[in-house]
């Protein structure tokens, strides 16, 4: 390849992750395995230093940070959190390396293996401690797996020589009514499971604030006898 085409094939490179200036056109390669490089490891650094701080949390007094994130788990897989944080990250990657007006069809087959991995993860290990949370996950998965199915035939409808204007409504209207009907279900679920923690907790404050009523009469009642008996003494 000649010199100059090659230069000009370079400055018509756009790489929105890397700072603009001329400079950035020279070991494109290089710059861009470095910022690989710098992903990955800052996301093993993450990984490790949470399983060694999950290894070794002492468990008489585990840190509240540390029983926030594991409290939910089974005691086998109370490193789990690393799984929803590494599909976060690759997720995130998958965006950013493979954006849609690059490759559409290729980023919805990367999130499609990164959901299938993170399926056969949940189905096989059953990480939570309640089993609604479990079906739960899995459900939104598969819910997950289905939008994205959908949308990669929204992408070969479009690119299609017989596509269908009708057949992209209703795939568009399908995506969105899922992606909505569970953000809605959610949003409700997140309200009454907030509402029942308040009311437990007014009953249990009513309860304790009870009980110290009906306390305070046998405490007079035993301190009584005491007064009675320091009386006599002084006499």
């Amino acid at each position: 390849v000649p010199v100059e085409v090659r230069a000009r094939t370079l400055q018509a490179l756009h790489l929105d992750f890397l700072p603009p200036g001329p400079q950035m056109s020279s070991h494109v390669p290089l710059r861009i395995a470095a910022v690989l490089g710098a992903i990955v490891g800052f996301s093993a650094l993450s990984v490790c230093s949470w399983i060694y701080t999950v290894r070794t949390r002492s468990p008489e007094e585990t840190r509240p940070h540390v029983a926030y994130l594991i409290q939910a788990y089974r005691p086998e897989c109370a490193i789990w959190e690393v799984e929803r944080l590494m599909r976060k990250v690759v997720l995130s990657l998958i965006a950013t390396v493979l954006p849609v007006t690059l490759s559409p069809a290729l980023q919805m087959e990367a999130v499609t293996l990164v959901l299938i991995a993170s399926l056969v993860a949940h189905l096989y290990f059953w990480p939570y401690q309640a089993d609604d949370w479990n079906r739960a996950e899995i459900g939104l998965l598969f819910v997950s797996l289905t939008i994205t199915g959908m949308t990669t035939c929204l992408i070969a409808n479009d690119l299609h020589w017989a596509k269908s204007k009708l057949t992209q409504r209703v795939l568009v209207f399908l995506i969105c009514s899922i992606a909505g009907g569970i953000c809605i279900v959610m949003l409700v679920t997140f309200s009454l499971a907030y509402l029942a923690e308040r009311r437990q907790r007014a009953e249990a404050k009513k309860a304790e604030v009870q009980t110290m009523r009906s306390l305070s009469p046998r405490r007079e009642a035993a301190a009584e006898p005491r007064a009675d008996e320091t009386s006599t003494v002084d006499d």
